[in-house]
């Protein structure tokens, strides 16, 4: 009699440290949040990106992290009641809203046991541009003004003749320009641009690519080509890359990935180097 006593006890015991264990997992009067992270143009899903949960008043809330998973998805539990900020890092990435423009993340309120599903949370891929202006003998050019236009990441460039039906980004304009240093170097942070179609022949889309100007001592020596993109599936299909007759002479205008010149956190880097005389030549329009 004395073991059943015994017995019962010892269950009744581990049933109630079970519940408290189960209230504690639980984490009653906190809230939690869960969602994706998807990349801008397409819908792909982002793996391993950084989700920051920033608390307003730091005294009250704190912060917290999670990271996406392979589907893109991501939980935070444990959330005390407040005010937060949301956002999402990953390297060669910056966030933007649902029509492609620079976000600073999402703002969240969470009451006391609130489960917060289904946020998106939108990126898509930026880039260090950087390279180098030479002669025919690779030799530097010094101070030559350099300039580049593209279509933001929908694909559409910020100009009245450009209709497409896709997003205007206010934030971004499609354009700069930069003096190269004594070495010839110049670089250019932005964002990778979008394909876009442009009804040269049926089902025709121009692959990813930015433009480049280049100046000489007189406006009449501008130098203008474009440059691609590595890997870029619409580049055996494109009749404007085709145009250049000679295949090593394309393969001049396609950038060069470079982990030398990615920004943490910011910004996958592009090496582009522009060869403006010789044998190894950029390709310039209308020099064929």
């Amino acid at each position: 009699m004395r073991h059943v006593i015994i017995l019962s006890c010892f269950l009744v015991l581990a049933g109630t440290v079970f519940a408290q264990e189960v209230l504690s997992a639980k984490e009653t009067g906190k809230a939690s949040v869960e969602g994706r992270v998807i990349k801008e143009p397409g819908g792909e899903l982002v793996k391993k990106a950084i989700i920051e949960l920033i608390g307003q008043d730091q005294q009250e809330n704190g912060n917290y992290t999670a990271t996406s998973d392979q589907e893109g998805h991501f939980q935070i539990h444990g959330i005390e009641p407040g005010r937060y900020q949301m956002f999402a890092e990953r390297t060669g990435f910056i966030e933007v809203d649902q029509k492609r423009r620079r976000s600073r993340g999402l703002y969240l309120s969470f009451s006391a046991g609130q489960e917060l599903q289904d946020q998106t949370l939108h990126m898509m891929a930026a880039a260090a541009l950087t390279g180098r202006v030479l002669d025919e003998d690779a030799r530097p050019m010094a101070h030559t003004l350099v300039e580049v236009w593209q279509a933001n990441a929908a694909g559409r460039y910020l100009h009245t003749i450009d209709q497409h039906d896709a997003p205007l980004d206010p934030n971004f304009t499609g354009c700069g320009h930069t003096l190269t240093d004594a070495d010839g170097h110049y670089r250019f942070i932005t964002i990778k641009p979008g394909c876009y179609p442009w009804r040269n022949h049926h089902n025709a889309w121009r692959p990813a690519h930015i433009h480049f100007s280049l100046f000489g001592p007189a406006f009449a020596t501008r130098l203008v080509t474009q440059m691609y993109f590595p890997g870029d599936p619409l580049l055996a299909s494109d009749p404007i890359y085709n145009c250049t007759a000679d295949e090593e002479a394309r393969k001049r205008l396609i950038s060069v990935f470079d982990w030398d010149t990615t920004v943490p956190e910011t910004a996958l880097g592009y090496r582009f180097d522009i060869v403006l005389r010789g044998r190894e030549q950029t390709p310039m329009e209308g020099s064929e």
